[in-house]
C-alpha cells in the first residue's frame, strides 16, 4: 500500500502493452471490434481503429425497434448491441445492417429483470469466453436482483441465452454495478458498483473468470484510512504483462473539516494478484478550505469518468470545484501520470503544489456554472498527440496538449453537444460527438473546424455514439413522431 504524491516512474511501453492486450487467450477477452464497450476499450479514451463516414453528406437511417438506450458496443462480427434501465429495461443485439437478433424483452416466464436485475444504461462490454462471442451487463433491480449478466452474442433469438450469471446483492436500494464491466487478457472480468460509499450496499469490487468468482475486494472500512471506497465512475484496466491493475476513481468525504465536511476527488489502483485484489495505491486530490461566505469551503468533485492515454501513462480527470451561488463552480480537467500502478499529479501543476488552498487556475477552468445551470458530465477522448472534452455546459470542445494541458484549441458546438457526450476519435483523425437533440458534430483533431449533421426525424439519446465498420457511426434515438418509438440510429 502506498501514499505517493511526488515519485515519477517511465511510461510502460505501448507497442509491447498493445501486444499484450491482443495476444490470444482460452479465456476471456475483451473483444477486438471497433467499439466493443464503453468509451471503445478498457482505457476509456474513445479511440476507434475505424473509420466514421467519409462523405460529404452522410444519411441517418434508423434500424429495427430497438428497447435500450445506452450508448452501443460493436463486436468484431458487426453486431451492434444496446442496453437500457428503467423499469423497462432491456438489451438489445443488431446485426451490422441494423436487424434485431434478440432482445431481453422477448424472455418471458420469468422476465429477464425478475431473474437477473434490469440491465443499466450503460453500454454492454463484449467479449470472448474460448470460441463464445458473450456480452457482459450489469443489472439493478431497487429492493430486487443486482449483480452482471453473460449472455451469448450469436444467440438465434428472439430473446438472449445466459452463458453465466452472478447476482452480488437481492436488495440493498442503494448499491448499483452501474458501469460496463473491463476484460483483461487472461480472460478476468471485473466489475464493480456505482455507489460504494453506503454501509448498507455491498461495497466491493468483483473478479470472474469464466462465470467462477475469482475474489473480491472491498467493503466497508477496506481502505487504509478506514473510509469507505468511492467507486463513481468507469473503470480502466491496465496490464504489466503480469499483473492486471483496476483504477477506480470517485470521490472520498474527508471530514469533519473545521466543523465542515468535505469531499475530494480519489483514485484507487487495485492489483490483481491471481488470488486477490490488493490496493496497490491510493491517490487523493489535494484538500483545499478556501472558505466561500462563512459557512462553505471549496473541495474537488469528480464531474465524469476517467480516460487513460493510449501509452497507459496519463489519466485523465473531469473535475468539479465547488464554490458558492454567487462564485459558482468551476469545471475542467486534469492529468495524472500513471506507471507502474503508481499515480501522481501532473496538470495543472497548481492543484497538486500549491499550499495556498487557491482555486485552480484560470487558464485550466473551461466552464464556470452558477444557479440556473446543471452541469453536464463527460469523458475525454484521447490520442498521442492531445486531449478531447466538452466543456461542463456542453457548449465548446477543447483540445489540450497530452504533456503540459496547455490549450490547442477551442470550438463552439453549435446548439450544444447533449448532456454528457462523449466524444469518439476514428481513425481518420475526426471527433465525432452527439449533439443537442438531433445533430451529430465532426470536428478535425488538428484545427478543431466542425461539421454538424442534423436529422428532423429522431431525438437522439444515450452519452454518446460509438464507430462501427464500413464508416458507420451508432447511437440510440427515439422518433419524434410524437411515438417516442426507441430505435437504433446509424449514421453513414
Amino acid at each position: 500500500m502506498k501514499f505517493t504524491m511526488h515519485r515519477r516512474f517511465s511510461r510502460a511501453p505501448f507497442t509491447l502493452l498493445l501486444l499484450l492486450l491482443v495476444s490470444p487467450s482460452a479465456h476471456a477477452q475483451l473483444d477486438t471490434g471497433p467499439f466493443p464497450r464503453f468509451m471503445g476499450d478498457n482505457y476509456n479514451n474513445g479511440l476507434s481503429t475505424y473509420s466514421g463516414p467519409t462523405i460529404s453528406n452522410p444519411v441517418f437511417t434508423a434500424t429495427a425497434t430497438a428497447y435500450g438506450q445506452s450508448v452501443p458496443s460493436v463486436a468484431s462480427n458487426g453486431k451492434v448491441v444496446i442496453a437500457g434501465a428503467g423499469a423497462n429495461g432491456y438489451v438489445d443485439c443488431f446485426s451490422s445492417t441494423g436487424s434485431l437478433i434478440w432482445t431481453t424483452q422477448k424472455q418471458t416466464n420469468p422476465t429477464f429483470a425478475s431473474t437477473y436485475g434490469t440491465p443499466t444504461n450503460y453500454p454492454p462490454a463484449i467479449g470472448k469466453e474460448g470460441t463464445v462471442d458473450v456480452v457482459y451487463v450489469t443489472t439493478y433491480t431497487s429492493g430486487g436482483p443486482a449483480g452482471i449478466v453473460a449472455l451469448k452474442l450469436n444467440a438465434a433469438g428472439p430473446g438472449p441465452s445466459v452463458k453465466w450469471s452472478y447476482i452480488m446483492s437481492t436488495g440493498f436500494p442503494s448499491w448499483t454495478p452501474y458501469f460496463s464491466p473491463v476484460v483483461g487478457p487472461d480472460g478476468t472480468v471485473y466489475t464493480a458498483g456505482g455507489n460504494l460509499t453506503d454501509a448498507s450496499g455491498d461495497q466491493k469490487m468483483y473478479a470472474f473468470q469464466s462465470g467462477t468468482l475469482k475474489w473480491t475486494w472491498g467493503g466497508p472500512g477496506a481502505t487504509m484510512d478506514g473510509t469507505n471506497i468511492a467507486s463513481q465512475t468507469e473503470p480502466i484496466l491496465w496490464t504489466d504483462g503480469t499483473n492486471n491493475y483496476i483504477l477506480l476513481c470517485g470521490i472520498i468525504n474527508i471530514g469533519p473539516q473545521n466543523g465542515f465536511y468535505t469531499n475530494t476527488i480519489r483514485v484507487l489502483v487495485i492489483k490483481d494478484s491471481g488470488t486477490s485484489g490488493i490496493l496497490e495505491d491510493d491517490f487523493k486530490f489535494p484538500l483545499y478550505f478556501k472558505q466561500f461566505a462563512g459557512d462553505h469551503y471549496g473541495e474537488y468533485t469528480m464531474n465524469g469518468d476517467p480516460s487513460l492515454s493510449p501509452d497507459g501513462g496519463s489519466l485523465i480527470i473531469p473535475w468539479c470545484y465547488s464554490g458558492t451561488s454567487v462564485t459558482g463552480n468551476e469545471y475542467g480537467i486534469a492529468c495524472l501520470s500513471f506507471s507502474g500502478g503508481v499515480v501522481n499529479g501532473n496538470w495543472p501543476s497548481a492543484i497538486f503544489t500549491n499550499p495556498a488552498y487557491d482555486p485552480p487556475p484560470s487558464s485550466f477552468v473551461d466552464a464556470t456554472i452558477t444557479n440556473g445551470s446543471n452541469p453536464y458530465h463527460y469523458c475525454a477522448a484521447i490520442d498521442s498527440s492531445g486531449v478531447y472534452s466538452t466543456n461542463a455546459l456542453g457548449t465548446a470542445m477543447f483540445k489540450r496538449d497530452l504533456s503540459t494541458g496547455n490549450l490547442d484549441w477551442t470550438t463552439s458546438l453549435p446548439g450544444g453537444a447533449i448532456a454528457g457526450a462523449d466524444p469518439a476519435l476514428d481513425s481518420n483523425n475526426k471527433i465525432w460527438i452527439t449533439g443537442h437533440a438531433s445533430s451529430v458534430f465532426k470536428l478535425d483533431t488538428s484545427t478543431g473546424n466542425p461539421t454538424t449533421f442534423t436529422n428532423t426525424s429522431y431525438t437522439i439519446f444515450g452519452d454518446g455514439l460509438a464507430i462501427g465498420y464500413n464508416s458507420n457511426v451508432w447511437m440510440a434515438a427515439t422518433t419524434t413522431d410524437g411515438t417516442n418509438t426507441k430505435k437504433l440510429l446509424r449514421l453513414k
